[in-house]
């Protein structure tokens, strides 16, 4: 995990998605976790600063849950947003936060949206079928554009970045889905009749149940992780409560102009995650306290996974006064269970007698 830290020169973790889920429900099964499957968010209640309960359906009902501090790990931040926190979408102008690469005015482009399939190689002996693409798609238009990822079997992975743009799957809500569903298929069928050489031999066997998206609501909180944050090396970082670090590029996914960090990893702080409206939420998720720009190099799921780390942690500590949090307290614990803090813990360039890979041998 710490290799995979290091985008310029680390080591990809393939995984198997079922096995993935299974350990991860063993895991908080494990720890004495009470867990409500196929179970959505509906409202919240809350008195001044404080979050009281929020209510939640399933199969067999409505019920209210309370707690003494909350997080909000959905995402699109519902639980922060109908609690009435502040909120943006979009990208935000120069003006609001003097982002040098944000544009002149407000504008609602999102970073683009991904149906990711999987596809098999044939068996020897087993024929070549190419699917008719959908109708009424112009397979001459579509961008190609795939990020590939081979599982521990051979199998590989098919990330299509420019089928559908996030301003798309947004106003389409519901249907974005679907429409990618159509578009995966005739993607694919191209890749089979103009690239035969490498996948006419190949099968689509699993499509993702789930858009991957990549930009909605991010939360306006306690502190906005921005160009300037990002572009300041850790090292150099005078916040006291960075509770993780990451290297990802800048990256729109064509929807803007991306490119990479100029100075190397940055820190993200805890304040990311606190809403300025409550003392008992926490926002752990792509809809944190991130600008636009921050948000499209601090969105992954690496990085996401740290910021879950850090809420679990603050809320177990704190408890309802997570808000007056002990940085130095938080940053210990984090250490001691395994959150790299430093470069040297985590980063591969970093790492004593670690030699990174030569960028022209990959």
């Amino acid at each position: 995990y710490r290799l995979s830290l290091s985008r310029r020169c680390g080591v990809p973790i393939g995984f198997e998605p079922d096995a993935m889920n299974d350990e991860m429900l063993s895991v908080v099964r494990e720890s004495g976790c009470e867990l409500s499957l196929s179970t959505r968010f509906v409202d919240v209640q809350h008195t001044g600063r404080d979050i009281d309960s929020i209510g939640v359906e399933s199969r067999d009902g409505q019920t209210r849950i309370e707690a003494d501090v909350f997080i909000d790990s959905t995402a699109d931040i519902y639980v922060a947003r109908a609690a009435g926190c502040e909120s943006s979408i979009g990208a935000e102008a120069r003006s609001t936060y003097d982002e040098p690469s944000a544009p002149d005015k407000h504008d609602s482009v999102l970073n683009n949206a991904s149906l990711c399939y999987r596809i098999v190689p044939l068996s020897d002996g087993e024929s070549v079928e190419i699917p008719e693409p959908p109708p009424d798609i112009d397979l001459d238009a579509l961008n190609v554009v795939t990020s590939i990822r081979t599982y521990g079997n051979g199998d590989r992975n098919m990330n299509p970045l420019r089928l559908m743009t996030g301003q798309e799957a947004f106003d389409l809500g519901d249907g974005a889905y679907k429409e990618s569903l159509r578009r995966i298929k005739a993607q694919w069928h191209v890749l089979q009749t103009k690239y035969g050489f490498e996948f006419e031999r190949w099968k689509m066997t699993w499509i993702s149940p789930m858009l991957g998206v990549r930009e909605t609501h991010r939360l306006v909180g306690e502190h906005i992780l921005t160009e300037h944050d990002v572009e300041t090396p850790l090292e150099s970082s005078t916040y006291e409560d960075i509770i993780g670090f990451a290297d990802h590029a800048l990256d729109f996914h064509g929807s803007r102009p991306s490119r990479p960090l100029t100075n190397g990893p940055y820190g993200i702080p805890f304040r990311c995650m606190l809403t300025k409206e409550f003392d008992n939420l926490i926002v752990a998720c792509r809809g944190a306290g991130f600008s636009s720009i921050g948000a499209s190099t601090c969105r992954l799921s690496r990085t996401m996974m740290i910021l879950g780390q850090a809420a679990g942690t603050a809320a177990a500590l704190f408890g309802k006064s997570v808000k007056q949090f002990d940085a130095a307290r938080l940053r210990g614990t984090l250490r001691d269970d395994g959150i790299a803090l430093e470069l040297e813990e985590g980063y591969l360039d970093a790492m004593t007698g670690v030699e990174p890979i030569d960028e022209k041998a990959w």
